[in-house]
Order: C-alpha cells, then structure tokens, then sequence
C-alpha cells in the first residue's frame, strides 16, 4: 500500500515531466524538423521571454491574485524602449533603466518583470509593436498553474513552473511548425490552461485523501 501511494505521489508531483516528454515525442513525429538543436534552440528563447514573465506571474498568484497586464506591459515596454533608442537617440543602459522605472509604475513585481520580458523582446525583434506581448499573459499563468501553482495562491514550486514554460514553448512551436493557424493555437491553449487548472485541483483532493487515510 505504502508503495502504491509513494507512486501516485511522483505520478501527481512529476506528472507533467511525463507529459513534456510525450509533447517532444509527438511533435517529433508529426513534423519532421522539429526534433533538430535549432528547434530546441527556438524554444529556449521563445521560452527566455515567457519565462521571465513567469517568474512575476508565479509571485503574484502566490498570493492569490492573477496579473492580466503582464502581456500589454511588455509590449508598452518593447515600443517605449524602441522610441527611446530611435527618436532621442539615448544611450541603451539610459534606456533600460528609464524603460525599468516606467514598468515599476505599472506595477510592483510583475510590472518591472513585464518590463524586462519587454526589452528582451525588443533586442530578439529589433521592433517595438504595440501588440507584441499580447498572449504572454496566457502563456504565463497556464504555466505557471502547470507548475503546480494554485489559483488559490499559497504553494506553488518554481522549478516545476519551469516546467510548465517548457511545455508551453514546445506546444507554441510545434503548433506553428506543423502549421496550425493562429486562432486555433489560442484555442489549444485555452484547453491546457482548463485540464492545468482541472489536474492541480484533482491532485490536492488526492492528496488530501491520502494524508487523512495515514
């Protein structure tokens, strides 16, 4: 018996390990340049950005809240930072940090993540667009509740919310790899986040279960 729960206890903690594997494996097969070092090179700086916003994300939704600004932020950074460095011709360390200062502004933690996750955005596609973070918002929480998160804030681990931002970037770039259009990307995205949000809370109701019955 005890052996039993030991299992279904690394089953519920690393169950999304399983799941990236599996995401790799099919991917793999469905496209046949995805499993190549430059897709896996893609992935880790599409991820780069996505990540950096999680960090923040995961801070907030510890406490029980849930920053749905995070995407605009990054993307007002991304032009403020393009606008600073093209039209008044300032220097880029200048820029970084007036850029910094502005995303504080917006707000405390995640505002000056966003801020960062904007300029790393600029330097990747040497633009400022107005709707480049749109969608990291939903990257970021469906990650970070992937990680093992809760809605409900008060636990989380931030090494599984890594995790949870490889498997969306491998899910991003598989999807546009195999040519899937963008409408029915946010859809599947939409799906992960509810089976994320459906797995993390059939999983504390297991655990539970499992501590009243010691």
């Amino acid at each position: 018996m005890k052996k039993n729960k030991n299992a279904v206890l690394i089953l519920l903690n690393y169950g999304i390990v399983v799941a990236l594997l599996l995401m790799i494996a099919i991917f793999s097969f469905t496209s046949k340049n995805f499993f190549r070092t430059s897709t896996m090179f893609t992935i880790l700086k599409q991820v780069s950005i996505t990540g950096i916003v999680c960090i923040g994300q995961t801070m907030v939704m510890l406490t029980g809240g849930i920053d749905l600004s995070v995407g605009s932020v990054a993307g007002v950074s991304a032009v403020t930072a393009a606008i600073f460095l093209k039209s008044y011709n300032l220097p880029i360390p200048v820029t970084c940090i007036l850029v910094l200062i502005l995303s504080l502004i917006y707000g405390l933690i995640s505002g000056f993540l966003a801020g960062i996750a904007g300029l790393v955005l600029l330097s990747r596609t040497s633009s400022g667009q107005p709707s480049a973070g749109s969608g990291y918002e939903m990257d970021a929480i469906t990650a970070v509740v992937l990680g093992g998160v809760s809605l409900n804030g008060g636990e989380g681990k931030l090494h599984m919310v890594v995790i949870g931002m490889l498997i969306m970037g491998v899910l991003t770039t598989g999807m546009i790899m195999c040519g899937i259009n963008d409408y029915v990307q946010q859809f599947v995205k939409g799906i992960v986040l509810i089976l994320a949000v459906a797995y993390s809370e059939i999983s504390k109701k297991i655990r539970s279960r499992m501590i009243v019955t010691e």
